[in-house]
């Protein structure tokens, strides 16, 4: 009984994750800042527990295996997609969060190990969030003359 309230809690924490990632690709998350971090640990910590729990298993074996491989692979590209994985686990680059409103939030962030610093602003839309714009932080110092020298224009 037990262990299969824990197989229901991996798949359906699995789903959310999955679900996660497949709408990160149009621009959508889920509201809020921790939400798709609080998902994606909690998805780590039941990949150990099920791992654990069904070790003499072979096929938690396999499963094990299969992760760590996918994990020593993405490392093998310049480590490009395994920082893409940091930085979704982690807030690693992450500057700033402001929330504007009940329905706009604002974060300064890098996405990735390669990527510039952006400006990402979300629109709340019911549980989900959707990007609706992602300015370079550089464009957006330059047009309000943040980033030049203290000494070219002063008097």
């Amino acid at each position: 009984m037990k262990n299969k309230i824990i197989i229901n809690s991996y798949i359906t924490i699995s789903i959310l994750f999955i679900f996660n990632i497949i709408i990160g690709f149009y621009d959508y998350s889920f509201y809020g800042y921790w939400t798709d971090k609080i998902i994606g640990w909690l998805w780590i910590l039941l990949t150990i527990l099920v791992i654990i729990i069904f070790w003499k298993n072979r096929i938690a074996k396999i499963y094990l295996t299969t992760l760590c491989l996918l994990i020593f692979l993405s490392i093998i590209p310049m480590l490009i997609p395994f920082f893409g994985i940091l930085y979704f686990f982690t807030t690693m680059g992450d500057y700033e969060k402001i929330q504007l409103n009940k329905e706009f939030r604002i974060e300064i962030t890098e996405n990735s190990a390669l990527s510039l610093k952006r400006v990402y602003i979300y629109k709340k839309i019911w549980i989900l969030e959707k990007n609706i714009c992602r300015p370079c932080f550089d464009d957006i110092e330059e047009e309000m003359g943040l980033n030049k020298p203290l000494w070219i224009g002063n008097p």
